[in-house]
Order: C-alpha cells, then sequence, then structure tokens
C-alpha cells in the first residue's frame, strides 16, 4: 500500500497510512508488552517449569524483555516502510543496526556495567536506540517522500 500511494502521488494517503501504522505498532506494542507480563509465569512455565529457580529468573526476565515490544514493530515496520518507497539503503541501515550493531553493543556493554540485570535489558535497549534511527530517518527523508 506504501509503495502504490507513494508511486500515485498520493501523498495525503500516504501520510494518513504512516499515522495509521505507527498507531498501529504502538498499541500492539504496548498490548503486547502487559500480555507478555500478565503470562509470563504461564510462558516460562512451558519451557522450564521443572525448575523453580530458573522459572522465577526467566518470568523476570521476560517482563523486562517484553519492554522492547514496544519499539520493534516500529522499527520492522519503518524498515519495511522504506523498502515500498524504494529506499533499500535506509532500509538496510535500519535492519543492520537494529539486529547486528545495537543488539551486540547492547549485550557487550549493559551487562558489563549492569551485570546480569543488563543482559535482560540489552534487547529493550538496542530497540530503542533503533527506533531513534528510524524517527531520525523518517524526519530525514520526509521532504523526499513527502510523507509528513
Amino acid at each position: 500500500m506504501v509503495g502504490y500511494h507513494y508511486g500515485a502521488g498520493n501523498h495525503d494517503e500516504l501520510k494518513s497510512l504512516l499515522k495509521k501504522s505507527f498507531v498501529i505498532m504502538g498499541t500492539a506494542g504496548i498490548i503486547m508488552l502487559f500480555v507478555a507480563r500478565l503470562l509470563s509465569k504461564t510462558l516460562a512455565g512451558i519451557f522450564v517449569g521443572y525448575d523453580k529457580e530458573l522459572l522465577d529468573m526467566t518470568v523476570y526476565a521476560l517482563k523486562i524483555f517484553a519492554v522492547a515490544f514496544i519499539f520493534s514493530g516500529y522499527n520492522i515496520f519503518t524498515s519495511s516502510f522504506f523498502t515500498a518507497l524504494n529506499n533499500g539503503g535506509v532500509s538496510a541501515a535500519i535492519s543492520f543496526l537494529r539486529t547486528l550493531v545495537f543488539q551486540m553493543l547492547s549485550v557487550l556493554i549493559l551487562p558489563a556495567v549492569f551485570g546480569l540485570e543488563g543482559i535482560w535489558w540489552a534487547a529493550a535497549a538496542a530497540e530503542l536506540a533503533a527506533f531513534i534511527v528510524s524517527l531520525v530517518f523518517l524526519f530525514a527523508k520526509r521532504e523526499k517522500y513527502h510523507y509528513m
């Protein structure tokens, strides 16, 4: 839909689609956060229910990890958005930074600074960094593609 409206020059529809998509991504991310937190013990129990200590640690970790859900949808959508606008470079940059650079840096740095707690926050920190990069690209390219 993004590519169609961009190609057709429907800039108002492209703006509307972007806004609606961001609302959906935000809503879905928040719902997933709450569902993961509500069902953390049940979900963890499926995999590690055989060990109480491991179950408790997994429940705790899942509740922290779930924060990443708020940002991951935006990042995935923004990368796809630029693909649809025929800008593979920006799309690849967002994906590469998100999945390799920010994840790797978060996993290496946060545990060194915060101990075990840091590893649980690594995914959320990486997604937040990618979200910031995604916003920078969205604002930097808005004039070229007329979506804002």
